[in-house]
C-alpha cells in the first residue's frame, strides 16, 4: 500500500485517479480547492490547497510515495507544480 497525493482530486480526471488508487488499496491525500465532497471517505485524507502556493504544496506532498496531478496546465505553468513536488 502506497501513500499517493492526487492534485485536482475532485475534477473529472482526478476523481477517476482517486477511485483507481482506492480500488488498489492505496491511501490517498486528495488535494483540491474544495475537497469537502471527499471528507469521510475511508483511505482518503483531504487537503484544501491553492497549488500555486509552492511552499504549501511542498509541505503537503512531503513523505508521499507518489504524486499525481490532474491540474489543468492551460491555466497555470507546469513548473508551479513540478518544482515544489521535486523539492518535497
Amino acid at each position: 500500500m502506497s501513500k499517493i497525493a492526487i492534485i485536482g482530486a475532485t475534477g473529472r480526471a482526478g476523481s477517476q485517479l482517486l477511485e483507481e488508487a482506492l480500488r488498489r488499496g492505496h491511501r490517498v491525500l486528495a488535494i483540491a480547492r474544495d475537497p469537502s465532497t471527499l471528507e469521510g471517505r475511508e483511505g482518503v485524507t483531504v487537503k484544501s490547497l491553492d497549488v500555486t502556493d509552492s511552499a504549501a504544496l511542498q509541505a503537503a506532498v512531503a513523505g508521499m510515495d507518489a504524486v499525481l496531478s490532474a491540474a489543468h496546465f492551460s491555466t497555470m505553468q507546469p513548473h508551479a507544480i513540478i518544482e515544489p513536488v521535486k523539492r518535497a
